[in-house]
């Protein structure tokens, strides 16, 4: 079964306030004279001259975890930040966020004026950075094949996030879904899917597979979707596992490539603006593991974290495999037909 490490424990918040006798500043390196930090109220300040009194300039939020972002190999591509702001809110942000000062957007505060204070502030929190716990943002595998999950707080894809507070009522909200899903054999398999799909990972030799609900539309194609997606996480827009066609390949690309092991998906095909030949074309780079080496700027490859080795589910009002296509698209491609539930007004539910 996956599993995901214990949370770190959240730091005391603090406030501004007023320089008071006895406070330690420590002065923070790096930086000019005259910036210091105290480390119990985690303030920030700043002595213009030499006999003037400190003054505060603002509050460093805590910093939770260091957000590793590794292939397979463990070698490391990227490093973010979990920050607390002050409604006691986990915010994901990039190191380049830390030295711009534009943290301060994703935990609604002002941001550091002038460059001094930016960089009082960004020398502070990559301190701390360096002494965080490390939690990982893409999902690994350990040494007996176990998946290991990221934190919901440690990725933005939305697994694992959990959306009504009130367990006594989501259990019987879900026991409801499963009644009606458990009803039709078409939505019993395309609900289960999402959670099979995981299972793709441990054949050899298969990067990843696809599956297509297909037919009129108001037959329950989204609604088993989303029921899937809510198997996994937020299947809410906040989250990334479940939306519309309307996104590019390389947005779709990335985060499969970001997912690993998971399942994602998409509803409206019509959204896209794909013809049927562009579709398959769109379907069978998912199937070889989204995996799409470029070039940067500097002409050098540039390679993606990860492959994908999991399942991918679409809806579309048309059928994607059609005749003289490979065999290796169609044997990889699973199709369902409408209806998906037993009636209308289940799938309406």
């Amino acid at each position: 079964m996956p599993t995901q490490k214990k949370s770190p424990t959240v730091p005391k918040q603090a406030t501004v306030t007023n320089i008071r006798p006895g406070r330690r500043l420590l002065p923070i390196p790096g930086i000019k004279p005259g910036w210091s930090f105290n480390p119990e109220t985690r303030e920030i300040f700043h002595q213009a001259r030499k006999d003037d009194v400190p003054l505060p300039v603002g509050v460093v939020p805590p910093v939770l975890g260091r957000i590793t972002w590794r292939m397979a190999n463990r070698m490391h591509t990227k490093l973010s930040v979990l920050l607390l702001d002050d409604e006691g809110h986990r915010r994901v942000v990039s190191m380049s966020a830390l030295l711009d000062g534009t943290w301060a957007d994703a935990l609604g505060q002002p941001r550091p004026v002038g460059a001094d204070a930016r960089q009082a502030f960004a020398q502070v929190m990559r301190d701390e950075v360096l002494a965080a716990p490390e939690m990982p943002a893409v999902p690994v595998k350990d040494k007996d094949g176990g998946i290991l999950l990221p934190e919901a707080d440690s990725q933005t894809s939305g697994y694992l996030r959990l959306g009504d507070p009130d367990e006594k009522a989501a259990m019987a909200a879900w026991r409801r879904i499963m009644t009606l899903a458990s009803q039709a054999d078409r939505t019993t398999l395309a609900v289960a899917a999402w959670m099979g799909g995981i299972l793709a990972s441990c054949c050899q030799g298969v990067n990843s597979a696809a599956l297509n609900l297909y037919g009129t539309g108001q037959k329950g194609k989204s609604s088993a979707q989303k029921v899937g997606a809510g198997l996994m996480g937020d299947n809410t827009e906040a989250g990334e596992i479940f939306g519309g066609m309307n996104t590019t390949g390389n947005a779709w690309f990335d985060l499969l490539q970001e997912i690993r092991y998971l399942t994602a998906g998409r509803e409206e095909w019509s959204s896209s603006g794909m013809t049927l030949r562009q579709k398959q074309e769109f379907v069978s780079k998912t199937l070889v593991g989204a995996r799409r080496p470029r070039l940067g700027r500097d002409g050098e490859r540039k390679i993606g974290i990860g492959t994908h080795h999991g399942l991918t589910v679409y809806s579309s009002n048309e059928s994607l495999i059609t005749p003289g296509q490979p065999e290796s698209f169609a044997s990889r491609l699973i199709q369902l037909g409408q209806p998906l539930f037993a009636n209308g007004d289940a799938a309406d539910e």
